[in-house]
């Protein structure tokens, strides 16, 4: 079940669903930035550990190399359509991009009504659904990785995927790609 949640974290990325924010720095000059390098990973857990629990509320990393793949490429190609070049970390690249993704169990409660009286509803009752909240961050980081130049976050339901194919997984990625890098680099003043 933890690789299957993996891989459907962005499989929502094709739908209407996925919320995008974006942030970054206004003493950043992205004008100058040219040329990128993936940021180092920060160390994985040993193996064996089993996956810390899903508790409401609480964001759990994801870590899924089918995923990974497919999130590098996407990232990799959407930069190199806007003209920057990948580069090794030993040719002092202008920025670094790192991501990371987790997912959260949340619930959603809604009231619903029971009945109609002259005035409106006469009673409700309570509707709960539980939802997989799946997050995917990329963040463009300066060369020496102390401070954030720019982030994008994308959210969305992960049981509001229909992706189950390689290929709908790869096309739902890139495309949440896609969207969350639409503001990148962002407008200049």
């Amino acid at each position: 079940m933890w690789a299957a949640t993996a891989v459907a974290l962005l499989a929502v990325g094709c739908g209407p669903k996925l919320d995008v924010k974006t942030d970054w720095s206004p003493t950043a000059d992205f004008a100058s930035l040219r040329t990128y390098a993936w940021a180092p990973a920060p160390p994985s857990p040993p193996p064996g550990l089993p996956p810390p629990p899903a508790l409401p509320g609480v964001d759990v990393p994801v870590d899924d190399d089918l995923l990974d793949g497919r999130i590098r490429r996407a990232v990799s190609a959407n930069l190199a359509a806007k003209g920057f070049r990948a580069v090794g970390l030993a040719t002092a690249p202008d920025f670094l991009v790192a991501y990371r993704t987790t997912r959260r169990n949340d619930l959603d409660v809604r009231s619903v009504p029971t009945g109609i009286g002259p005035f409106g509803a006469l009673g409700a009752s309570p509707e709960i659904h539980e939802e997989q909240i799946g997050t995917l961050v990329i963040e463009m980081l300066g060369r020496d990785r102390s401070a954030v130049l720019w982030r994008g976050t994308g959210e969305a339901d992960m049981k509001r995927s229909d992706a189950s194919t390689s290929p709908e997984r790869d096309r739902a990625v890139a495309d949440a790609v896609d969207r969350i890098l639409r503001d990148f680099p962002p407008p200049t003043n």
